[in-house]
């Protein structure tokens, strides 16, 4: 039997988030390395196409309010981001 559980991902095994773009925004996220010392983050601003599709997200850490702009698809790599605040 392995020492790995089957639900859990291993180390060469990537879990996706289950994330809709309609839901991104005020959405909680903590960064797995931080970014100069901020883990924390919170999306405070979606940008969006002329055809209505997610190009990117803004968030903001939550000590220091310093903003990022990411790809909104990078929050589904869990190797990357986790939902809400751990």
């Amino acid at each position: 039997m392995s020492a790995l559980s089957p639900n859990k991902p291993g180390p060469s095994r990537r879990r996706r988030h289950k994330l809709s773009p309609k839901k991104l925004l005020s959405s909680k996220w903590t960064r797995v390395e931080p970014i100069d010392w901020q883990k924390h983050f919170m999306v405070v601003k979606v940008t969006i196409d002329e055809d209505g599709v997610v190009v990117l997200c803004h968030i903001e850490a939550i000590i220091n309010r310093k903003r990022y702009r990411i790809d909104w698809r990078e929050l589904n790599d869990d190797a990357i981001w986790l939902p809400g605040w751990r």
